[in-house]
Parts: C-alpha cells; structure tokens; sequence
C-alpha cells in the first residue's frame, strides 16, 4: 500500500515540483544531503521521492561501487544504505564514508539478527531500521542524526573556543598578588 500510494503521486506531481505548506521545495535551500543506497528499483525511487519532498537533497545508488562514485562526485551529509547489497556490503560503505567524509548513517536491513545489528553499529550506522520500514520512523531518524551532527558542530566551535590556555593556579595566584595594591609604608 505504501509503495502504491508513493508511485501513485509520483506519477500525478509534476516533475521536479512539490508543495509543501506553500512553499516550492526546489526553490528552498536543501535541510541535507543523503546518500540513498537501495537495490531494490521501487523502494529506492519511493524512499527518495519522499525524502526530496520532505525538502533532502537526495542521491541514489543501488549498490557499494555506484554510491562510492556517487559520494565521490557529490558528497552527502547521511547515509541511508540497505545492508545487503548485490555487490557488497552496506557496513563497509559507510566505514569508507566515516574514514573518507565523516559521513553519518542509517542502516536499513531485513536481516535483524543481533550479530548483523552490532556489524552495522560497529561499522558506524547511527541507528538500525529493519524492514519493511515505515516511512515516519525513517524520516524521525533522519531528523535525529541531523539534529545530533548540528548539535555535536556547535558542541565542537564552542569547544574551540574553551581550548584557549587557561592559567594555571599558581600564575593565577601571581596575577592576584600583583594586582594587589601594595601596602602603605611610613603610616
């Protein structure tokens, strides 16, 4: 039903336009760009239509060598990648993502067994999505991983900023004594 309702208003929407409280969605700056990896054609064109109309600059790849170009080429801020992929691994596309871009992701994978979920967490994915997923749960992850990457920026310019040499105790004893005003003599 949801793969149906997607194409459906895939099909009807003009190309390359969207309404969304008003507002032309292309004409908006992008809340992101994600890297979008799926072999399977429908959920892949799906999946990206939605996020795009949720306002995500998104990229699509159906397995580990063409979303490598694809991240090469155009870069990405999230990656949205199925686990398994017909020619590797969706774990070690985003260890190549987190070294090469300090990319974040989200696994999705109809394979929910505990050992494949701690290979996914342990090869960077931020959260685990097991299929079929529902759209909304998706789109509160996405948010989430963009919330936390905005919060951890602000966290690490403010950090900068603290890293300036503070004195030590004993200068700031030395700073204190001499800013003291020296006692009167001859009273």
């Amino acid at each position: 039903m949801f793969l149906y309702a997607a194409q459906r208003w895939a099909s009807i929407a003009p190309t390359g336009w969207a309404r969304k409280a008003g507002k032309n969605l292309m004409q908006s700056p992008a809340k992101g760009t994600i890297l979008l990896v799926e072999d399977h054609a429908d959920s892949l064109s799906a999946l990206a239509m939605l996020l795009r109309r949720e306002g995500y600059d998104i990229h699509v790849a159906s397995g580990v060598r063409e979303a490598s170009a694809v991240a090469a080429a155009s870069g990405c801020d999230l990656l949205l990648a199925d686990l398994g992929l017909p020619d590797g691994n969706g774990t070690e596309l985003m260890r190549e993502l987190k070294v090469s871009r300090g990319a974040r992701g989200i696994a999705i994978s109809g394979f929910t067994d505990e050992p494949t979920k701690r290979q996914a967490a342990d090869a960077g994915f931020e959260k685990f999505i097991e299929k079929p997923a529902v759209f909304d749960s998706l789109l509160a992850a996405v948010r989430a991983s963009r919330a936390s990457s905005s919060a951890r920026s602000l966290a690490s310019r403010l950090d900068v900023r603290r890293r300036r040499p503070r004195p030590s105790a004993r200068s700031a004893m030395r700073i204190r004594m001499f800013s003291m005003n020296p006692p009167m003599s001859g009273v």
